[in-house]
Formats: C-alpha cells, sequence, structure tokens
C-alpha cells in the first residue's frame, strides 16, 4: 500500500472517488438527497481545485498494487494536523489502508513537531468512532452542521501526541 500525492491534474480522478466513497459511507445514514447535496458542492471541481490549491491541504490517494482504493486528506495548522478526509472504497474496506493513512499522518505531525492530531466525525458514524477510540482519539466537543437538510451532530476528537 502507498500513498500519492494528488495534483491538479488529478481532478477529474479525485473528484470521482470523493463522490462515491462519500456516497457509500453515508447514504445509509443521512439519505440519498442529503448525500448528493452535500458531494455536489464539496466535491464540485471548483471547490476541489481551491483545496487542491491551498499549500496547508494535502490529498493523498491511497494505492493497493496499481489501484486507486481510497483517498485521504489532511491539514496544516498552527499547532496541530487535521485529518479531513479517509474514504475507502467498499469493496477495499478492510484491507486496513485507512488505519495505514491515518498513522501515515501521525508521523507527519510528529516530524512537523505538532502536539495535537485532530479529526471530526459524525455522531451517528458509531464504528469510526470506535476505531478512532481504539486509536487513541478523544471527544473533545461536539457541533450541529446541516448536510443538505439535514441537522447532523458532529463530533470533534482529539489526540495528544507523545514524543519519545
Amino acid at each position: 500500500m502507498k500513498f500519492i500525492t494528488c495534483q491538479t491534474l488529478d481532478i477529474n480522478k479525485l473528484q470521482q472517488i470523493s463522490k462515491l466513497t462519500y456516497k457509500q459511507a453515508f447514504n445509509n445514514i443521512l439519505g440519498e438527497a442529503n448525500v448528493n447535496e452535500y458531494v455536489n458542492s464539496t466535491y464540485s471541481k471548483d471547490n476541489l481545485m481551491r483545496e487542491l490549491n491551498d499549500p496547508n491541504y494535502h490529498f493523498l490517494f491511497i494505492q493497493n498494487k496499481d489501484e486507486v482504493i481510497g483517498y485521504g486528506m489532511y491539514t496544516i495548522h498552527t499547532d496541530f494536523l487535521k485529518i479531513e478526509r479517509v474514504y475507502i472504497l467498499n469493496q477495499y474496506k478492510g484491507l486496513g489502508a485507512g488505519s495505514k493513512f491515518m498513522r501515515y499522518v501521525e508521523n507527519t505531525a510528529k516530524e512537523m513537531k505538532k502536539d495535537v492530531l485532530c479529526l471530526e466525525v459524525l455522531a451517528d458514524n458509531k464504528k469510526a468512532i470506535g476505531i478512532y477510540e481504539k486509536k487513541g482519539f478523544r471527544s473533545s466537543s461536539e457541533q450541529i452542521i446541516m448536510i443538505g437538510q439535514k441537522e447532523c451532530p458532529l463530533l470533534s476528537m482529539e489526540k495528544e501526541l507523545h514524543y519519545d
């Protein structure tokens, strides 16, 4: 498994995998209409291009053998790194790709001497929350966001980084 930095020329591939993986992950939780409204704005080419051109945003395709099986994105902040997206195509879940991406970002945060690794997760996504808690993340706050026409509680989680 390897991570390949997304470039602006990868915009079509990034948009396609963004929309597909988000729909796979959240149609059942949020409803198809809400998901479609969200992906059409968040994963528009304009929005993705803006993010790709921001030096604090880092998109990485997750590749297994010669096939892109998902992607992850993290952002750099003054005191922390934030895991923004970790999406794996359904047929490749269970291979540890998401965990490997999270470990990669944690190591990057340590190399940058950051003290905290952050992420946000929908409060209804109990499976993901359980995974993050096993990796040492703890809930720090909650807010309500709109996804389409649905109010969704969004949980912020943090992990303090320790240096040996």
